[in-house]
Parts: C-alpha cells; structure tokens; sequence
C-alpha cells in the first residue's frame, strides 16, 4: 500500500480537518495562552488519535520512529516518567481497543505471553518479600508497557505485516537526521539528549539499516540504505557509546548468521572497515584515548565495577527470591545480568533469558517458512538483531530505558505478527487439502458406486 493510494473518505477528510484545525489552534493558543502546554497536548493527543483510527501503520511508524527521542515529558513530577513514544503507545493501544470492541474481535497474544506472565509473576514475588512502591510500580508498570503492551498493539494493529516496514524506514530517516546533526555540530549531545542513548538508537539503526540493505533488490533502493547504513555508521563512532558500538556489532552479526550472508559481512568489512578509519582519524585525540581507556580509575568504568559489586552482594543474601525488581530505580543498573540476578534470583534470571530465547525460537521457526527474498523477512531478521543488540548492550549499560527498549519490544511485536500470518496461511493451506481430500473420497466413492451399478 502506498500513501498515493489512500483515497479521501470521509475518515480522512476528518484526519485532515483536524490536522489544519489543529495547527489554527496551536497558532492561537501559543498566541493568547501564557502557558499553552495542555493546549498543544490535547490538539496533539487529538491528531494522533485521527491518524491511529484511519492509517493504524502510520500511527505505530510514527511511535516507532518518536522513540529515538527519549526526553522525559512527565515534568519531573510523581514516580512515573514517559517519553513522546509512550504517550504515541498508549494512544494508539486506546484506538486498538477500541476497535477490538466495537468489531467484537478478539486479541492474539503470542508465543512470548506465557514467558512473560511467568517473568512478571516471579518478579512481583519477589518484589513481595521487601515492598517499595514508589520503585517497585513504576518498574512494573514499565515491564508491562514494554513486554506486554507494545507487543500486543504492534502485533495486532497493522491492516497488513508489510505495512509495518515503513516503522523501520520512518526509524532510518531520524537515526539518519541524528547522525548528521551530530557530525555537523561535532557534539551527540543534542536535544537534551545523552550522547549514550542517541548511541543507543543508532545501534538499533545501523542493524535495521543493514538489513534493508541487504534485503533491497533495486539498485536505487540498495543504494539509499547503503548511505544509510554509512551516516548512521559515521554517527554511532562519533558518540564514543562503546556500548552501543558492542551492542551494534552483536545485533549485526546475529542478521547476518540469521540470512547466512558470511561472505556479505567480509563485503561489508571491506567497505565500512576504510569508513570507520577515516572517520576514527577525525576524532580528537582526547575522544580516542576515552575510547580505548577501559581503566577502573576512570569515574564511568568505576561505576559500572561498582554496580556490579553490590548487585553480587544483594544476590548473595537472597540467591532465590532475591531483593525484588525495584533495585534498578535504586542503583546504576548497567549490568541486566547481575541486577536480574540480585532483583529476582536464580528463577528470574532463567525467565527472563527463557523469553529471549522463546523470541529467537519464533524467529528462527518463521523464517524457515519465509524466502529470504520476502518482504516480510527483514521484520523477522532485524528483530532478532535489535534483541540481541539490546541484550548485549544491557551488560555494559542501561537495559531499562526508554527509547531503544520500545524498538526493541515493538520489533518481536512486528514479528510476532509474521508469526500469526505464517500460521494463518498454515492452517488455510490445511484446510483446502483437507477439502481437496475430502472431495477425492467422495469422488471415490462415487465411481465405486457408479461401477456396481454397471455391473
């Protein structure tokens, strides 16, 4: 489906009246107000409603590619922080619901419900043990949003699974724009960004950008998400996030292996390897010495070593239940591996991989079904990576945060979708040859009869 094909019902027509009313009132209020913010949230909330009722995919690639800017909007005020990608998620998650009851249509879950229930329910349990609320809620609320809700609405919003590519063009035109900007300015520090978390977002960019590369059949397509693929490349160097470097090549290598394009990653060596080169010999001296310095007396490094130390320590005093799941909004948490263990114990740890692993497990299983050359291939390919990316990165920093966690989560919701089509044709196929066998039996039966009666 193309933009171009959308004809101008009476749906859009609404869209659009509200888009220029909209903007009138934005004008007036910014005008006349002296503080006209909860006249630009109600115009806006009111607009993004419009396009997630007509065009749902532009509603979820609108989410998706909001999620790089991971400023908080929630004033600093109460236990609750969100960005303008969960504000996008939980207005299109209204519009879903909505629609699933006035059509009286039910909703699919997926493979990755059950181990996630599970997760939840080992993490309240231990949670239990020692209560916080003001920690342990909004880590709940915050695991529920990501693990349950935006699967769910990515997984079952779209018209179409194809529909949903443009969530990842949409994503490459802002990781795109962040990576020019912050060459240009020779600072990653941009938008009251942290130069870690745009790294963060252009690690997930350069492994969807790979993928549609690699996916691309026409020249001037393969040619786009190539350059793509370098400025994004260029960017992710010059924010000197060293783990969203590791997280990248992680999450790169997994979409590779997962296509079984080995010799494509040395043709990628070849031509990025001389990229990064140039673009590393532009660095100051002072960015490639913090670069390459992986002392414990470096403040940032320290840190993590210290992190690391007391996790271990409340892990060791609850090896079970553990300390419950508030111990991330307490602490540093940049290590997933020892805040989960020190958080849930032993049976959150396994949980927690256990829904990694059911994700690769539906993945892995889909794309057997799926030519490498289907459209479709990239949500199942690059879903993988960003898990991965995400994974890894979530060792040597921050899991739990806003931005690349959304694209992350949203990504298994996108494949989960695949999932569901691939089973759908799956049961068609079966029915039709459970009634072409039907009709052969009786076809049978008939000719039997047939030639009694001659007889």
């Amino acid at each position: 489906m193309k933009f171009t094909d959308f004809r101008m019902t009476s749906t859009a027509l609404l869209v659009v009246s509200t888009l220029i009313l909209g903007s009138i009132l934005a004008l007036g209020a910014g005008v006349a107000l002296d503080d006209p913010s909860l006249v630009y949230s109600i115009i806006y909330g009111s607009i993004f409603l419009s396009i997630a009722w007509r065009f749902p995919a532009l509603a979820l690639a609108i989410t998706f590619a909001s999620a790089p800017f991971q400023n908080d909007l929630s004033g600093g005020s109460g236990m609750f922080r969100f960005s303008i990608a969960e504000i996008n998620l939980l207005l299109c998650a209204l519009v879903f619901v909505f629609r699933r009851i006035t059509q009286q249509r039910g909703i699919k879950l997926g493979p990755t419900f059950l181990p996630v229930m599970l997760y939840l329910t080992v993490c309240m349990a231990s949670s239990m043990v020692d209560w916080h609320p003001d920690s342990v809620v909004p880590a709940m609320l915050q695991m529920c949003l990501y693990f349950l809700l935006t699967v769910i609405v990515f997984a079952n919003s779209a018209e179409k699974p194809d529909h949903l590519i443009w969530s990842y063009n949409f994503l490459l035109a802002v990781c795109v724009f962040l990576a020019i900007i912050g060459l240009t300015t020779g600072s990653f520090f941009i938008f009251s960004l942290h130069k870690n978390g745009v790294g963060s977002s252009l690690a997930c960019g350069i492994i969807i950008s790979m993928e549609m590369w690699m996916s691309a059949t026409k020249g001037k397509l393969k040619t786009r998400y190539f350059l793509s693929t370098i400025i994004i490349a260029a960017g992710l160097i010059f924010t000197l996030s060293r783990g969203a470097w590791i997280g990248a090549i992680a999450g790169m290598v997994v979409v590779i292996a997962l296509r079984g394009k080995f010799k494509f990653l040395l043709q990628m060596a070849v031509m990025l390897i001389p990229v990064i080169a140039i673009f590393w010999t532009l660095l100051p001296q002072e960015s490639k010495d913090y670069a390459t310095d992986f002392s414990s007396t470096r403040g940032n490094i320290n840190a993590r070593y210290v992190t690391i130390d007391y996790a271990r320590d409340q892990f060791e005093k609850s090896p079970f239940y553990g300390v419950g799941v508030g111990l991330r909004k307490e602490v540093d948490a940049t290590n997933i591996f020892w805040i989960t263990l020190a958080e849930t114990g032993v049976p959150g740890l396994l949980a927690f991989l256990g829904i990694h692993v059911i994700i690769l497990l539906m993945i892995y299983k889909s794309q057997r079904k799926l030519s490498r050359n289907d459209k479709l291939y990239p949500l199942l390919a690059a879903t993988a990576g960003l898990i991965v990316n995400k994974l890894v990165h979530g060792m040597v920093d921050h899991y739990w945060s806003r931005g690349p966690l959304l694209m992350a989560w949203a990504s298994v919701g996108m494949a989960t979708m695949v999932y569901f089509m691939l089973q759908d044709r799956e049961a068609s196929e079966a029915r039709k040859y459970a009634l072409e066998i039907e009709e052969e039996y009786r076809q049978g039966v008939a000719r039997t009869r047939q030639a009694r009666v001659g007889v």
